[in-house]
């Protein structure tokens, strides 16, 4: 039997489905899906798991109306129908995985203020001959943050010439720098919380070949569900990187392939050690693009 249609099996099985995904996966999967920005996130302590649809045919008929009238005014026509754009790409299932992990809220104060005058900058933007030359007098006031930044901040001031930054910095103004000192707070106790995903599913052959076809199948799929289902919640205290996260699945054999990458700076000293540094790079390369990559 066919991998693909094995694993299509494999959907069909409670206890098969939930083997693919350990909590190994399950936190994989909320990398992808979020940025956690007012939390830390613990350890999973579950993955639960659903079939929703199995090789789902994902093109939607869409109402159109067709309004026509003459160049000259007249009678106004208008048509009413709908419209199916052709199939996309079919991903393998459409999983709702739950994923529960221990979370903590951080905290964050402002614990200090100090205000320090920028001495002598007026005169050096005074005296500057070009826009760069006052821009060097900024960001050698400012030591903490590089030159780039310091320009693009007054950019979206809209101070872009010589005129506007002297008049930004001049006499009537008392140009100085704020510090703040913020002190965060994540040592409250661990709540446990569940994350609901709706997952696209695909598996592949031969990932030497098929990785990037695999990639395609989700992005199309992603735009066909995106036309029929309600949009993915936003759980609080996160940004949502990507809300309906795609899993990759294919042979344990493929981490064999010397073509793929290990860690940067790893060097494993035997197959085992390989397979698993491989496995890593692949997760962290494709966490961008929403998608997790699973062994069997």
């Amino acid at each position: 039997m066919r991998f693909t249609d094995r694993t299509l099996l494999r959907f069909l099985d409670a206890a098969e489905l939930g083997a693919l995904l350990p909590p190994r996966t399950g936190r994989a999967l909320l990398d992808a899906a979020y940025d956690f920005d007012d939390l830390a996130v613990g350890d999973v302590s579950g993955v639960s798991a659903r079939l929703v649809a199995l090789a789902p045919a994902l093109a939607p008929e869409l109402p159109v109306t067709v309004t026509a009238r003459p160049l000259g005014g007249g009678q106004e026509w208008q048509v009413t129908g709908s419209w199916q754009s052709a199939a996309a790409p079919t991903v393998h299932a459409v999983l709702d995985v739950t994923v529960t992990a221990a979370t903590r809220g951080v905290r964050t104060d402002v614990t200090a203020v100090e205000v320090e005058p920028l001495t002598g900058l007026q005169a050096q933007i005074e005296a500057a001959v070009d826009l760069d030359a006052a821009l060097d007098a900024i960001a050698a006031h400012v030591t903490d943050a590089p030159r780039d930044a310091v320009a693009q901040v007054l950019r979206r001031r809209g101070l872009t010439t010589l005129d506007a930054v002297r008049d930004a910095f001049g006499p009537a103004r008392q140009t100085s720098r704020l510090v703040l000192t913020l002190v965060s707070d994540a040592t409250g106790a661990d709540v446990e919380r569940p994350y609901r995903l709706t997952i696209l599913a695909h598996a592949v052959e031969d990932l030497g070949t098929g990785l990037l076809d695999a990639v395609a199948t989700l992005a199309a799929a992603r735009l066909g569900l995106d036309a029929v289902a309600d949009p993915p919640a936003r759980p609080p205290g996160v940004t949502v990187r990507e809300g309906r996260p795609g899993l990759v699945i294919f042979p344990a054999a493929a981490l064999d392939d010397a073509d793929l990458p290990v860690v940067a700076g790893e060097r494993p000293a035997d197959d085992a050690a390989r397979r698993a540094s491989r496995l890593s790079e692949l997760t962290s390369r494709l966490r961008s693009s929403g998608i997790v990559p699973v062994v069997i």
